[in-house]
């Protein structure tokens, strides 16, 4: 069965410059749709104006649905492992997850 988390949108809160690699760059409300996301708090997403895939961080996010069906998203289990996120993944891949970004921890 494929996740409800997998494909749904989001618009940005604040401009970004993607600074890493395999990162997005957005303005402020631009929307996605997540494809892929990892414990990390990174998602992959598309950038629907030009279809343009990387990661954005999740919290640079807001939900571009209603307040419930965003805890639900916000409340599902990650992968549990690189072959079930494979297997939801809705676009062929040549490797099984792009290097995450660094993250501050």
């Amino acid at each position: 069965a494929m996740s409800p988390a997998v494909g749904f949108y989001v618009t940005s809160r604040t401009s970004y410059s993607g600074t890493f690699e395999h990162c997005l760059s957005f303005e402020a409300d631009e929307e996605f749709q997540v494809l892929r996301w990892s414990k990390a708090g990174w998602w992959w997403a598309r950038r629907s104006r030009d279809g343009q895939q990387g990661w954005v961080y999740s919290s640079q996010m807001k939900p571009k649905m209603c307040t419930a069906c965003h805890e639900k998203v916000q409340n599902l289990p990650p992968p549990q492992s690189e072959d079930d996120a494979a297997l939801e993944a809705p676009f062929p891949e040549v490797e099984p997850w792009p290097p995450l970004p660094p993250t501050d921890e």
